[in-house]
């Protein structure tokens, strides 16, 4: 049970460190709703991809609210630290 654990955890890292990449790689100022759709849609496709060969953790549904949550995160951060610029601020 415990190496489950440890393994559904390992997965949520590796999908964050995935998330942070893919948002950085989709970067356009001002189309912060677009690049969201789009970073969900790869994640959906990536997330079928591997389904496909090996047992999900989560629901589908489940896994992308989850994605989607992490991606507000990371861009707040971005924003907050300047990396990124909302279209407010350009």
């Amino acid at each position: 049970m415990l190496n489950k654990v440890i393994s559904f955890i390992a997965f949520l890292f590796a999908v964050a460190t995935g998330i942070r990449s893919l948002v950085e790689l989709l970067e356009v100022p001002g189309h912060g709703e677009e690049k969201k759709t789009r970073c969900l849609e790869i994640l959906g496709i990536i997330y079928d991809a591997y389904c496909s060969v090996f047992e999900c953790p989560l629901q589908k549904e489940k896994f992308l609210a989850y994605c989607s949550a992490i991606i507000d995160i990371i861009v707040a951060f971005l924003n907050a630290v300047g990396i990124f610029r909302s279209s407010e601020t350009s």
